[in-house]
């Protein structure tokens, strides 16, 4: 018979009806296909067989039994079917695919229900949570991928993902290593380790990230991403400053050539005219406006790199000091990462160059100006950036940590700079209230304590409990030594 056959429904009876509800069924609809009475009509003699079939089955009690049996298993397999993982686990990539991630983790959970060890559901399910922003539901995830499966590559990517998007940079560095470890022909996590590198001022290592990011996807064919790696390549060094669409070197090589193609047409009249006079005049005068052309031009290149400069260090440095008092505890890793070590030094040297403008016309308002009080007031200003300064270098070399040690010098420089910038408000204190200019100090002194907590756990990358004992011993220390030197030198 044909498994596809219903027998009851064939029959127009219940799976319940006895015998004598089955035959008068099978009377009455055998009316209609009888053989006698439709003699050439194939589909009624059809029809006929089939209820003849069923109605022998279902009124013999052995052949009724085994068909109910069957008729059971085949719609419990055919249930199972439709709520059988594979599909779930379809329906969630399909989901995926157009977006919709909430759908998509409600159905690959569904999968997981079913079958606990479904790896491939949880990889789908980590990248719906990484694009709705759940990085706790990644890590979770990920760590059931591994008690399951070791050695999964994806896992490993999608915990340093994770992590780093939650700011524990050191260790997204490691899951991303333990993944190219497992698979180096992964391209995802040199390009994401890369920027964690880049993020923790390991340059040199960030860009050998992104080549292998870009070599790895030209050899697969991935246009995309070799794209991505070129550009990233490209952007690392900074931005320029951009008026009009155009950074100020270019509006002044456009400039000089606007104005070199106008000295052009002078010097091609006065050939005309030179023409009038011998050959020998004519080459002397051709000779001299070749020479001052090269001259000009080289002058016009190195003006134009010189203006270049200059605008990209100002920007830099603003741009920097904005990142780092906006941000005081999260902002000064990524604003010092983001710096080459003479960019980094440049910055903070004109931290401290302006500290110490700041702090000079701030004693200016107490003192006669005279060269001792000037030298005074510098050595003063300097005592609290050294201080921090060798107070970083000395616990960065008991961490074991080997960043540069112009980091140390852009957490002292920035550290003191609100308080040097407090000194140069007190000019204006004969029309300031004291209480005012009390709250008021209030301001830089939690700017600076928040920058040499953020600097201690993210610069010198210790414990948050270590940070927290260094500040106040950095604070003490620095007070004294200040005051000290205020009563010697001034």
């Amino acid at each position: 018979m044909p498994e596809h056959q219903d027998y009851y429904k064939l029959l127009h009876v219940s799976e319940n009806a006895d015998i004598e509800e089955i035959k008068r069924s099978f009377r009455r609809l055998v009316r209609d296909c009888h053989p006698d009475l439709h003699p050439n009509d194939a589909k009624a003699a059809e029809r006929f067989r089939l209820l003849r079939e069923a109605y022998e089955v279902l009124t013999d009690a052995a052949q009724r039994s085994r068909y109910d049996r069957g008729r059971q298993k085949s719609a419990e397999s055919n249930s199972d079917q439709e709520t059988s993982p594979q599909v779930h686990y379809v329906r969630g990539v399909e989901k995926i695919l157009v977006q919709n991630y909430r759908g998509a983790i409600a159905d690959l959970s569904a999968t997981i229900r079913l079958n606990s060890r479904f790896i491939e559901a949880y990889l789908k399910r980590c990248e719906a949570y990484l694009a709705l922003g759940e990085e706790r539901a990644v890590l979770e995830d990920c760590q059931r991928i591994l008690r399951y499966q070791p050695d999964s590559a994806i896992a490993y990517y999608y915990r340093g993902r994770a992590r780093q998007r939650l700011g524990y940079t050191d260790s997204a560095v490691k899951a991303y290593s333990q993944a190219i470890r497992l698979n180096q022909d992964f391209p995802s996590p040199y390009y994401y380790r890369g920027v964690a590198n880049y993020q923790l001022r390991y340059r040199k290592r960030a860009i050998s990230d992104w080549r292998d990011y870009a070599d790895i996807c030209k050899q697969q064919g991935n246009i995309e991403g070799y794209n991505l790696a070129m550009d990233t390549l490209e952007r690392y060094t900074g931005l320029q400053i951009r008026i009009g669409g155009r950074s100020i070197g270019q509006w002044w090589r456009s400039g000089t050539q606007s104005i070199e193609r106008l000295l052009q047409r002078v010097s091609s009249r006065s050939s005309q005219v030179g023409r009038l006079g011998t050959q020998q005049i004519g080459r002397l005068f051709q000779n001299r406006r070749r020479d001052s052309s090269q001259v000009f031009s080289t002058f016009q290149n190195q003006l134009g790199a010189i203006f270049t400069a200059v605008g990209l260090g100002i920007q830099t440095f603003l741009k920097t000091l904005l990142q780092v008092m906006r941000n005081p505890v999260g902002g000064v890793l990524p604003a010092y990462g983001a710096l080459e070590p003479k960019t980094a030094l440049a910055v903070a040297l004109g931290f401290i160059i302006l500290g110490e403008s700041c702090f000079l016309v701030g004693i200016s308002s107490r003192f006669d100006l005279t060269l001792s009080v000037i030298f005074g007031g510098l050595g003063v200003g300097m005592i609290p950036i050294l201080s921090i300064f060798v107070i970083s270098i000395i616990t960065r070399s008991f961490v074991n940590h080997d960043r540069h040690w112009t980091g140390d010098l852009f957490l002292a420089s920035s550290a003191v700079l609100p308080l040097e910038f407090f000194f140069f408000l007190t000019v204006f204190s004969p029309w300031i209230p004291n209480l005012f200019l009390f709250i008021l100090f209030i301001f830089p002194c939690s700017q600076t304590i928040l920058l040499l907590y953020g600097g201690c756990s993210q610069l010198l990358n210790v414990s948050e409990s270590l940070a927290a004992f260094l500040v106040p011993t950095i604070v003490v220390v620095t007070t004294l030594l200040t005051v000290l030197g205020i009563s010697i030198l001034l």
